[in-house]
Parts: C-alpha cells; sequence; structure tokens
C-alpha cells in the first residue's frame, strides 16, 4: 500500500521496518510482515538471517534474490 508514497530507490532499511517477501520456482514462498531486527536482520525459513541494515529497498530486492539463487542451488 505504500508503494506510491515510498521510493524504493533512496529509502534505506532499518531496524523495525516491516517487510513481506514472496518468490515463485522450485519452492514458492511467501511471507507477511517480517520484522527487521533492531541489528537491521529478519530471519526467514528458507535462507536464514539476512542482514538488511542501511540498504535500499531496491539493494535488498537484489540481495534477496541472490541469496534466494544461493540457497536453492546448494
Amino acid at each position: 500500500p505504500l508503494d506510491n508514497f515510498i521510493d524504493a530507490s533512496s529509502y534505506l532499511l532499518g531496524p523495525y521496518d516491516v517487510i513481506s517477501l514472496q518468490g515463485v520456482g522450485l519452492t514458492e514462498f511467501s511471507y507477511r510482515a517480517i520484522l527487521v531486527n533492531a541489528l537491521g536482520d529478519i530471519i526467514t525459513p528458507i535462507a536464514g538471517k539476512i542482514n538488511l541494515k542501511g540498504l535500499t529497498i531496491e539493494e535488498a530486492e537484489a540481495n534477496q534474490l541472490q541469496t534466494a539463487k544461493d540457497v536453492m542451488t546448494e
């Protein structure tokens, strides 16, 4: 809902932001309301702990894509 209000290329993720993740492929998943903890980390069942502190939304999306690819090829 805030897509029109937040600039994904300049907003920096940080503690207590709330994000959602979706993926389609070999493993399809959808996680809503993932809290970025005080250290800037999220924890996902598939990829484990991922630090997003200081990343823009676009950088975090690219980071998540690469992390998912790495996990799926292991």
